[in-house]
């Protein structure tokens, strides 16, 4: 909930990112959607190129 990466960050961001690539599934949800661009874009996972949809 904070600025600080957690580990419920990172796990949540791999799976909510495996399901993103299937069709557009976090479309639908907005917020989940949002979350994962946003981490996507935090330092901690640059490089890694899997919310930059």
């Amino acid at each position: 909930m904070g600025d600080a990466i957690t580990a419920a960050d990172v796990d949540l961001w791999v799976a909510l990112t495996h399901l993103g690539t299937a069709d557009g599934a976090l479309s639908s949800y907005l917020h989940l959607d949002r979350y994962v661009r946003r981490l996507g874009l935090h330092p901690a996972f640059s490089g890694t190129g899997q919310a930059r949809r």
